[in-house]
């Protein structure tokens, strides 16, 4: 298996938080910038310290929204400015992310442009150059597609992509790896059966 240069056993795991005894919902693009931000940064992004709860609880990158109101993403309305301050920018399908309406923007409707984009080879490129980046993928077909999960990417092989997460969710394809918190190993032909123009790769780099 390729995988990224840090060791597995050096990330610091985080479960999803739960509320009124049930697990929030909505939550992968925090938990892969969390991830994204632990890989560079581990002395201050980990479980102890910025840990996703307290990313929200700070607001770090934007308003936490309730359920309901997480297709208006403004729990990421600050996340452009904050990575900038940290030294980052992010990318969704090649498009820099530099604003909240850019955020919006490649969320909605970049996969228009990338319709034709191959999401393994380009994840594979990406492990391959130890970037720190996610699989975006619908959970479902039609118009349900834009219920969508985002995963950081931590390696591959010849048949899957191994990637990391804070809650199992049903409908993604994915199966967890017994014996490694967080693990999940997601099949290439689930990838391939599930993409469209909701589908997104994003990737983290140092400005």
């Amino acid at each position: 298996m390729k995988t990224l240069s840090k060791p597995l056993s050096e990330f610091s795991f985080v479960a999803r938080e739960r509320q009124n005894g049930e697990t929030v919902a909505f939550k992968c693009g925090r938990d892969f910038l969390y991830f994204a931000l632990h890989f560079f940064q581990p002395e201050m992004f980990n479980a102890e310290k910025l840990s996703p709860v307290e990313i929200d609880r700070q607001r770090l990158f934007g308003t936490p929204m309730p359920k309901g109101l997480a297709w208006t993403q403004l729990q990421f309305s600050k996340l452009p400015k904050f990575l900038k301050r940290q030294g980052y920018v992010l990318y969704i399908n090649d498009k820099r992310i530099s604003s909240y309406g850019a955020f919006v923007w490649a969320n909605l409707f970049s996969g228009l442009k990338t319709r034709h984009m191959n999401p393994i080879q380009k994840i594979e490129m990406l492990v391959d150059s130890d970037v720190a980046c996610a699989i975006d993928i619908p959970i479902k077909k039609g118009l349900m597609a834009l219920i969508d999960h985002v995963l950081f990417v931590y390696g591959y092989d010849e048949k899957n992509l191994y990637v990391l997460d804070t809650l199992t969710v049903p409908g993604v394809g994915y199966e967890k790896v017994e014996g490694q918190e967080g693990l999940y190993r997601l099949p290439k032909t689930v990838i391939e059966e599930k993409w469209s123009i909701f589908g997104r790769v994003w990737r983290l780099e140092k400005a």
